[in-house]
């Protein structure tokens, strides 16, 4: 069962303590560390997992990016290649949108880590998002209670992703305006 709790402040001071660290490595290749997702939204309920971006130049530094998160708890999901494209299957690859995936728990603190290329289709939606969240109360509110709605149907967790995908997708009308001059 998926369990959604209160916003708290706790949420933004883990992300900006695993930032720190991660932007504090010597010869860092991640360019940009970012809080996304439902606990970097203000007064919505999420699960107690803090997702973060990290941006990289290449994904020919993914064992660089294991060599610092694996020893610290975070383990790579290997069949997580990709973000949902919006309007696709499930199984629909679009390169735009390819990203590495890691979980683990750093300072009591569950985490998933999203690496992305910088500027990239998917980190630029990951943004739009929670920016969107932020600034538009009536589609935060409304989508929050979608979410606590889908959570207490008992959905599995993968059943719950997918569902949240399409109406992401539709949201993501109102909000999503790539920047390709950035890709």
């Amino acid at each position: 069962m998926i369990e959604l709790i209160p916003h708290t402040a706790k949420w933004k001071n883990k992300f900006n303590q695993l930032k720190e660290f991660l932007l504090s490595l010597p010869n860092t290749f991640f360019m940009e560390v970012d809080h996304i997702g439902s606990t970097a939204i203000e007064k919505a309920p999420a699960k107690d997992i803090v997702d973060v971006q990290c941006a990289i130049a290449s994904f020919e530094h993914i064992d660089q990016v294991r060599t610092v998160l694996e020893p610290i708890g975070f383990v790579c999901i290997e069949d997580f290649n990709q973000d949902h494209v919006p309007f696709q299957e499930h199984d629909y690859f679009l390169s735009g949108w390819e990203k590495r995936f890691f979980t683990g728990t750093y300072a009591n603190q569950s985490f998933n880590i999203h690496i992305r290329l910088k500027n990239s289709l998917n980190w630029q939606f990951a943004q739009q998002f929670r920016d969107f969240m932020i600034t538009h109360n009536d589609a935060r509110y409304a989508y929050m209670q979608f979410k606590e709605r889908l959570a207490s149907s008992g959905v599995d967790r993968h059943t719950y992703c997918v569902i949240k995908d399409s109406v992401i997708d539709l949201l993501s009308l109102q909000f999503f305006k790539p920047d390709k001059s950035k890709n």
